[in-house]
Order: C-alpha cells, then sequence, then structure tokens
C-alpha cells in the first residue's frame, strides 16, 4: 500500500474524526479529535482528543501536538505520521521499521534518552 500521500493534513482535524498516530517502534494509537486545532503560545498548533493506546487503554481528555504528530509541512523530526485509516498506519509503520535512516535515527534517540535518564533532573 502506498502511504506517500494519505497524511492526516489539518483541514481534516475537525471534532468526532477518527485519526491513527503511528511509530514503527512505540505502535499506533487511535486518537478521536474533540475540537479544531488551536496554537499554544510559542509552542505550536495543538488539538484536544481522547487517545486509544495500542493495549486498549483510553487517556480521556488528552491533547496532542500536530508537529509531534507528523502533521506538519514535510517530513516530521520524529518519525511518526498520522494516517486516517488503521491500514495506512500500519503499512507506513512496518515500512520504516527496515528504513536505514529511521534506524539510525532510533539508535540515537534511545542513546539520548539513556544519557538523560543518568542525570538526576530533580
Amino acid at each position: 500500500m502506498k502511504t506517500k500521500n494519505t497524511k492526516v493534513r489539518i483541514k481534516d482535524l475537525h471534532h468526532g474524526a477518527i485519526i491513527y498516530r503511528s511509530h514503527p517502534v512505540y505502535g499506533i494509537e487511535q486518537i478521536i479529535v474533540r475540537g479544531k486545532p488551536y496554537v499554544e503560545k510559542d509552542i505550536g498548533l495543538f488539538c484536544n482528543c481522547d487517545t486509544v493506546l495500542g493495549n486498549g487503554y483510553v487517556i480521556k481528555n488528552d491533547s496532542f501536538s500536530l508537529n509531534d504528530a507528523g502533521i506538519t509541512s514535510g517530513d516530521s523530526y520524529n518519525y511518526r505520521r498520522t494516517f486516517k485509516k488503521r491500514k495506512q498506519a500500519e503499512a507506513w509503520a512496518n515500512k520504516m521499521r527496515h528504513d536505514k535512516g529511521f534506524i539510525k535515527w532510533q539508535e540515537w534517540h534511545e542513546r539520548v534518552i539513556l544519557e538523560t535518564d543518568d542525570y538526576d533532573l530533580y
């Protein structure tokens, strides 16, 4: 299945829309949109939602960053993409699991997280 032009766009976000946020390692989450996107000053565009995690757990009254979900112009910085159909989200995650660029980025990401965990942040 081709996933190149199937990403969710800002115009697709409205109350009641169901979208799927996909990541090759962290899985697929179902998002039920609860309103139009809004600007969070000095941060970016956000949207209120209910999130259904891959294990079925539901997070009510949640919100997400459009930039973090890959709903931006160009490529997402974190390899997350958001789609209108679960099948598209699954196809994209399966394709990216073997992508050399993604594998390199994920190794870097995990290394940074481990290094950050070594510091006492409190």
